[in-house]
């Protein structure tokens, strides 16, 4: 079964039995530190279950741990070599391990708790109920992590007549274009102006943007899409609003803010974003993980930006007072927020052979995407490792074309046109 599968399975059937959660884990321990077996060796599923990484840890989730180490020693083991290794363990072995590390063990997050809306000054700007009909999810894995872990989601528009359909989508774009463009304190100046007003001057603006942009602005509207409607992290500064306010070019394209809790305690993550959409797949990856490592080593610089941003004038004063406690903790957070990436991807999708009958191909476009995301979780999973970006959570969204290199823009000029 999927890592996925496993884990549900687990948190179900298994985790319920386990008498003392920390003493399990620290005779896990125990076990890995005396094993023979290469720090780097992956003990599971995904990257960041490594024995290393294992034993480096001291924040879990017990369903993603047991079925990792189950996965393991079950398919990776021969086990009819260990059994005098399993006779060495005495009845007392479990309470006899070291246990003065300090564990702290998280419930898995139910559906609804991940989703769940923290309350914060900090609210949404997109808001659309019309994201489920416009977009359809079509699978969701976990890349790499063990408490925060790395995830990608796939998504399709419309299929008809064996070709996906952009019309709902430019009209999403068109319908939400004002709240990506403008800043919270500029969109409430158009309260009590007619309906249209916001939507005729942000297209304005995006269309003045768009004009030095065309490659990479499809690629930043999508991901501020993504990162608010579906990963519920509210924008901070979308990469538009950087140069109507701060003069300052940031590496990222988009800054939102996920706040959620951990341990009881809140819990905070600014995700920087990187978008590309290219005609292949690994590509794309390839491009924003260049982008994401050019965020990566210029950290400093970016926080201190939205350090800055709290002071500005684009937010009410009860949301600046509430920033400012966030990227310099005084009262109810402990800690600055955590980095963060939030990814966007899009590419051409092939079907392969070709399929002519329209509901033929729906299905064999629905399979394909289900192979390309599980493709691109190996890839990205070996990019994390490979980059050293194993602390971080990666959050990406990936989004096919007909032709990517082409509907990038094309795609824009027809939401502009309002065709």
């Amino acid at each position: 079964m999927s890592y996925e599968e496993a884990i549900q399975k687990y948190d179900e059937k298994v985790v319920r039995l386990i008498a003392d959660e920390k003493q399990f884990i620290y005779a896990v321990k125990a076990v890995l530190r005396e094993d023979d077996i290469p720090n780097d060796t992956l003990i599971g599923y995904v990257s960041g279950f490594e024995k290393g990484a294992i034993l480096k840890n001291n924040k879990f989730i017990m369903a993603p741990l047991l079925a990792s180490l189950f996965r393991y020693a079950i398919v990776e083991i021969s086990n009819d070599s260990c059994s005098e290794c399993l006779r060495s363990f005495e009845k007392n072995y479990l309470s006899s391990v070291d246990s003065s590390e300090r564990i702290f063990i998280d419930p898995l997050p139910s559906s609804e708790e991940l989703i769940e809306e923290v309350a914060t000054p900090l609210g949404r700007t997109l808001d659309d109920g019309m994201f489920s009909k416009v977009f359809k999810k079509v699978d969701s894995v976990i890349v790499a992590g063990i408490t925060h872990p790395s995830t990608a989601d796939i998504y399709c528009a419309d299929i008809n007549n064996g070709k996906m359909r952009f019309q709902k989508i430019k009209e999403f774009l068109a319908d939400n274009i004002g709240t990506y463009v403008f800043s919270r304190s500029k969109i409430d100046t158009y309260k009590g102006r007619p309906v249209g007003a916001i939507g005729t001057q942000a297209l304005i603006e995006f269309s003045k943007s768009y004009g030095v942009n065309a490659d990479s602005v499809m690629g930043e509207l999508m991901l501020y899409i993504f990162m608010e409607q579906e990963l519920n992290a509210p924008k901070i500064m979308s990469k538009i609003e950087f140069s109507q306010h701060t003069g300052v070019v940031s590496k990222s394209d988009g800054i939102h803010l996920l706040a959620t809790t951990e341990h009881g305690r809140p819990f905070n993550q600014l995700v920087f974003g990187a978008s590309n959409i290219q005609g292949g797949l690994e590509p794309a990856i390839d491009r924003a993980f260049e982008r994401i490592t050019q965020i990566e080593q210029n950290a400093d610089v970016e926080f201190k930006t939205v350090e800055n941003t709290a002071y500005g004038l684009i937010f009410d004063s009860k949301t600046i007072e509430y920033l400012w406690d966030v990227m310099t903790p005084r009262k109810q957070f402990q800690h600055k927020p955590d980095m963060a990436f939030g990814v966007f991807l899009g590419y051409t999708l092939i079907v392969d052979p070709p399929v002519a009958d329209s509901g033929l191909y729906r299905m064999a476009a629905e399979e394909q995407l289900k192979k390309d995301i599980l493709s691109a979780k190996n890839y990205i999973a070996k990019k994390i490792k490979d980059l050293n970006l194993e602390g971080y959570s990666l959050y990406c969204y990936i989004l096919p074309f007909n032709n990517a290199d082409v509907e990038k823009t094309s795609l824009i000029d027809e939401m502009l046109e309002g065709r």
